[in-house]
């Protein structure tokens, strides 16, 4: 064998012995990590930490229910009965029974294919909706085509029994002359696992109006589950979670309109959501009633669709428009994060995070774009929508602020506190990014908006410098919050908008579409 052969099978050999040592080495790191990401005794610990959590919610909401405000009396649906009767009744009793409830009951055979029909007189769209099943026909039939399957599914798995009560969820529909709507749908199940012959399908009216773009307005919903809380939900005449907003404007009224995601929009009572609170605290500390905050933040909004919505807001006469959302935004964004990733690194170690723990869940914020690549990212996806939102506001006089997102206190964050968020909250896309990575982003976001509201003179409110913590603030591993974190973020937005609003009182801004008004001060 000449000497070059013999280098050649000599490097082969000593590679081989790499490979061989590293692959024990890399199984163990992967072994470790999924250890570690599923250590039952601290997940116990914090699951419980966190049930006690959402136990305190409910505590606070139950004691303060006497002083919370009620829907208005023509939204409430009164006693009704339970769903439940709808098991081994007769025709006659379901048929009451949807007269009760105000509901469209289907009954479906095994296979999901509608047996039974029960319309409700008193709703037109439901028994529209019902005209349109047929005995014998697919009961996802009609809807849209990208729900059907789940609806198949959920039906089938109904007939097997073990779920109980199976709420599903909201479901868009496509009626013959090509209008739609939208509906929430759920199915009766047992709570043993022995399969059932035909399962009942209650069929109300949704929040949705258009489904991920608007709430139907003049709308009740209450809705209770198993972790200690429950939810009183309703709009007004214009669908906005709000008490009903006067246009014109009542003279002497200030105006804050609060636009943004679900960070916006949560709460379990519509008292008990942060532009509620906000308005209580400012009234309380400039001791007036002449304060008005309107919550209109819709579920899963993202600066796109408020930008697109930004005439409604502006419809309703604000003197100040308070922005505070980020995380539907990196949702969106996460699948260009990934590309840019891709760009400025190895396709395959990108790849690699999505199976390999160690990397996954620890060290993916190494695989992320560049700082740099983020910034550009965000800027021409969220930023830009910023500008021209800023524009139009100044174009009809109306004043911007924009806050800062709130996210977890990650130098106090235990590692199980952190895996428990990784494991049981909203899922980022399909990028399985760590707590740490995901909050870096959001401070880059963060700190473009101090530079933006510098460079635009615009209200900067820095509630993410106010509200961190972590399961006794945060809900999730996205920013949703427990009553501590809202009633927290309210309060550091009050306190910081005071002044502004007290010199707003006092010397009114002219409503003057040739020139911006004047926001350089304010910057707290």
């Amino acid at each position: 064998m000449s000497s070059g052969s013999k280098k050649i099978a000599g490097l082969t050999g000593r590679v081989f012995l790499v490979l061989l040592w590293a692959l024990p080495l890399l199984l163990a790191l992967q072994v470790a990590g999924a250890w570690r990401m599923k250590d039952m005794k601290s997940y116990l610990l914090v699951a419980s930490r966190a049930k006690d959590a959402y136990e305190h919610d409910w505590v606070k909401r139950t004691r303060a229910a006497d002083s919370l405000s009620k829907p208005p009396r023509r939204l409430l649906p009164g006693p009704r009965p339970p769903r439940e009767d709808a098991r081994d009744a007769t025709p006659e009793e379901r048929a009451q029974l949807a007269q009760d409830r105000n509901e469209l009951i289907l009954v479906c055979d095994a296979e999901g294919h509608v047996k039974e029909k029960y319309l409700p007189s008193r709703e037109p769209e439901l028994a529209r909706l019902g005209e349109a099943f047929m005995p014998g026909m697919p009961m996802w039939q009609g809807f849209a085509p990208y729900v059907a399957g789940d609806i198949e599914a959920t039906v089938k798995r109904s007939a097997q029994g073990g779920h109980g009560l199976f709420q599903a969820r909201e479901y868009p529909f496509t009626f013959p002359d090509g209008s739609e709507d939208c509906f929430d749908v759920a199915f009766l199940s047992t709570n043993t696992f022995e399969p059932i012959d035909e399962v009942p399908v209650f069929v109300q009216l949704s929040m949705w109006r258009v489904l991920w773009e608007s709430f139907r307005p003049d709308y009740y919903l209450e809705r209770n589950n198993d972790l200690f809380t429950d939810m009183s939900f309703w709009t007004n005449r214009r669908g906005w979670r709000s008490p009903e907003v006067a246009v014109p404007k009542p003279e002497g009224i200030y105006r804050i309109v609060c636009i943004g995601g679900s960070t916006t929009v949560e709460g379990p009572n519509n008292d008990m959501t942060y532009p509620r609170m906000l308005e209580a605290n400012l009234r309380e500390a400039l001791s007036t009633d002449k304060i008005e905050v309107v919550n209109c933040g819709i579920y899963g909004y993202d600066s796109v669709r408020e930008l697109a919505k930004f005439d409604d807001y502006l419809a309703l006469e604000p003197d100040l428009i308070l922005h505070y959302n980020f995380i539907n935004d990196f949702n969106g964004a996460l699948e260009t994060f990934r590309q840019r990733a891709r760009d400025e690194r190895t396709a395959a170690v990108v790849d690699f995070t999505n199976w390999f723990y160690p990397l996954q869940h620890f060290a993916n914020g190494l695989l992320m774009p560049s700082d740099a690549g983020l910034r550009d990212i965000i800027g021409e996806r969220v930023f830009a929508n910023h500008e021209k939102m800023l524009a139009k506001a100044r174009a009809a006089g109306v004043e911007m602020a924009y806050a800062t997102y709130a996210h977890h206190d990650m130098a106090r964050l235990p590692l199980a506190e952190q895996n428990y968020y990784a494991q049981h909250s909203v899922q980022l896309s399909n990028w399985n990014l760590s707590l740490a990575t995901q909050n870096h982003v959001i401070d880059i976001y963060n700190t473009m908006l101090r530079e933006f509201t510098e460079r635009e003179h615009a209200y900067f409110l820095d509630v993410a410098g106010s509200v961190t913590g972590g399961l006794d603030v945060f809900t999730d591993a996205v920013g949703h919050m427990h009553l501590e974190g809202i009633e927290r973020k309210a309060e550091s937005l009050a306190a910081m908008l005071e002044s502004v609003v007290k010199r707003r009182l006092e010397q009114p801004v002219e409503t003057n579409a040739s020139s911006p008004p004047a926001v350089a001060e304010p910057r707290n």
